[in-house]
């Protein structure tokens, strides 16, 4: 099933609110947590400097845990973040399916119906133009024996006023 250009701005837009939280979260991981967890490597790591070359393997751990840790928050809001998508997202695949359904129904009423009476009206057109115009021909002369049979009358009626 492919999507149009609509199709992807209209998905783009339904995006966009997801972004924007997505953005926020980001900041807030930024400027509270992040910062935080700063702090709190600063200082573990001031007490790490202290201590023997033995502890060191330990504060690696430490803060490969702590990176652990972020990244597993960072993957559950990704989690969330995909079930609020896909809830938004299913509506639209049932709209857009429902759309092309439709456009199917109307394609076919046009190939089955519409076309069809067309070629009614231009099979019976044609001829009826054709005689039409053979009639205009003979319309005009008809128009012209007219004429002068006006004039003739004209004239006639103009002599029998004399005569009486």
């Amino acid at each position: 099933m492919a999507l149009t250009n609509e199709d992807l701005q209209a998905i783009n837009s339904l995006l966009e609110p997801i972004r924007n939280e997505i953005k926020s979260i980001e900041l807030t991981l930024e400027n509270e947590t992040n910062r935080n967890i700063q702090i709190i490597a600063e200082g573990h790591l001031d007490l790490v400097h202290k201590l023997d070359d033995a502890l060191k393997v330990e504060n690696e751990k430490e803060m490969l845990l702590l990176r652990v840790n972020h990244l597993e928050d960072l993957l559950a809001m990704s989690q969330l973040l995909d079930v609020k998508l896909d809830a938004r997202l299913k509506p639209m695949e049932n709209d857009i399916k429902s759309i092309k359904d439709e456009q199917t129904r109307i394609n076919l009423i046009i190939e089955n119906d519409i076309q069809h009476d067309i070629n009614i009206l231009v099979e019976n057109y044609v001829p009826a133009a054709k005689r039409y115009q053979d009639a205009t021909a003979q319309i005009q002369a008809i128009q012209a024996d007219i004429e002068i049979m006006k004039k003739i009358i004209s004239d006639h009626s103009e002599k029998l006023k004399k005569i009486s």
